[in-house]
């Protein structure tokens, strides 16, 4: 059996984060979403595998590298999802699974769609909303609405198929999009709808930290670098090669901590952590439930609660990112209802003794000493004094 996994859209509504980096890249629990849903497609035996890139193909492209069992195809334009798998149809030689490149799929949902001739991975969401609204009949799928504004049912399609062979030339002739495939051939073709709760995607950039505390569970407690015998590790902790931890730091699993990560003395990490490569957490540091991505620095004395970072971020001693309550207004247009302390994007500075909370701020910005932000967004590049 092949895979095609798409991966070549940018994830917009996940800017600051996905300005320069696209959304499949993104990365959760210690590496790019893209990434585990290679893993979940390797431990469920399928190894040849196509993925259809497109918005900066070139990161794409360099990641997927490493890899020897994956061919790669160019979306010329991100016109939709039939589209991508048309990219990579001439590749296609045997019965296919098309997964997202950007969403967490289990290896155990995987198997379970295998198991049928032509399925459609579906499950609960509270955003129905925003996907494929399904409809089943003696849990067959009855009809898909994408995107409906009036939503009848909770039940979703994970954008995860199973399809006979035999179809998937016609994918491309109904349509940009999957679901007009689906529309048009759904009452003649049956497919089985395959239930999962092994299923995350991230609409929103505080998402990612949902998506983070589904990927720890399935990261292995692994330890290396040096650690101090003062130290104290709990739970599910996984610490890179050449990290350093110092005395009387305290790491609570499930935490993903990256290779030659530095803490130093007297650090409080997770539960619900990811960090990244190189980075640095200073003395008297408080991280819990966050996401922070390579090269991070955070000085002494911080406290950063549920919040995601970009990388090469810099955040000044005595800075506080504080989880709150609120609406915020997105540039897609969106108002949403929200909880989380701050999203960072790449090349920020905030100054020290900062309090920010329920923010969002730019790739580049420059937050200036003993400021306060709170629901607010800040522009790529503004200086906040």
């Amino acid at each position: 059996m092949q895979a095609i996994i798409l991966a070549a859209g940018e994830g917009s509504r996940l800017r600051p984060l996905t300005q320069n980096c696209p959304k499949a890249l993104l990365p959760v629990a210690g590496k790019p979403i893209l990434g585990h849903v290679i893993s979940s497609l390797h431990a469920a035996g399928v190894r040849d595998i196509i993925v259809v890139v497109g918005y900066r193909s070139e990161m794409v492209m360099k990641y997927l590298s490493s890899f020897d069992d994956i061919s790669v195809v160019h979306q010329k334009n991100q016109l939709g999802t039939a589209d991508a798998v048309a990219a990579a149809l001439p590749l296609v030689t045997d019965d296919l699974l098309i997964l997202p490149g950007d969403n967490y799929i289990s290896s155990a949902s995987i198997r379970a769609l295998m198991q049928h001739k032509n399925a459609i991975l579906v499950t609960r969401s509270k955003e129905s909303a925003r996907y494929g609204v399904l409809t089943l009949k003696d849990n067959y799928i009855l009809s898909i609405q994408e995107k409906p504004k009036h939503v009848t049912s909770m039940l979703i399609s994970c954008g995860a198929y199973r399809i006979a062979q035999s179809l998937c030339a016609s994918i491309p002739s109904y349509g940009y999009n999957m679901t007009d495939f689906f529309d048009a051939i759904i009452s003649h073709v049956p497919f089985a709808a395959v239930h999962t709760d092994e299923w995350g995607d991230a609409i929103w950039p505080w998402h990612l930290l949902g998506l983070n505390d589904s990927l720890l569970l399935h990261t292995p407690a692994l330890k290396h670098g040096k650690i101090s015998s003062h130290a104290i590790i709990e739970g599910l902790v996984f610490i890179g090669k050449g990290a350093t931890i110092g005395p009387y730091t305290h790491i609570k699993g499930p935490t993903y901590i990256g290779e030659d990560v530095t803490l130093p003395s007297h650090v409080v990490i997770g539960p619900g952590c990811s960090i990244g490569a190189r980075s640095y957490i200073g003395a008297f540091t408080t991280l819990s439930h966050s996401l922070l991505m390579e090269d991070v620095t955070i000085l002494e004395q911080g406290y950063i609660a549920d919040s995601v970072i970009g990388e090469r971020s810099h955040i000044h001693a005595a800075t506080k990112l504080v989880p709150s309550e609120g609406v915020m207004k997105m540039a897609q247009g969106d108002l949403i209802e929200s909880s989380f302390g701050a999203i960072i994007g790449s090349d920020t500075i905030i100054g020290a003794g900062s309090m920010i909370s329920h923010a969002i701020i730019g790739n580049g910005a420059d937050i200036g000493m003993d400021t306060r932000i709170c629901s607010a967004q800040i522009s790529d590049n503004m200086q906040v004094c």
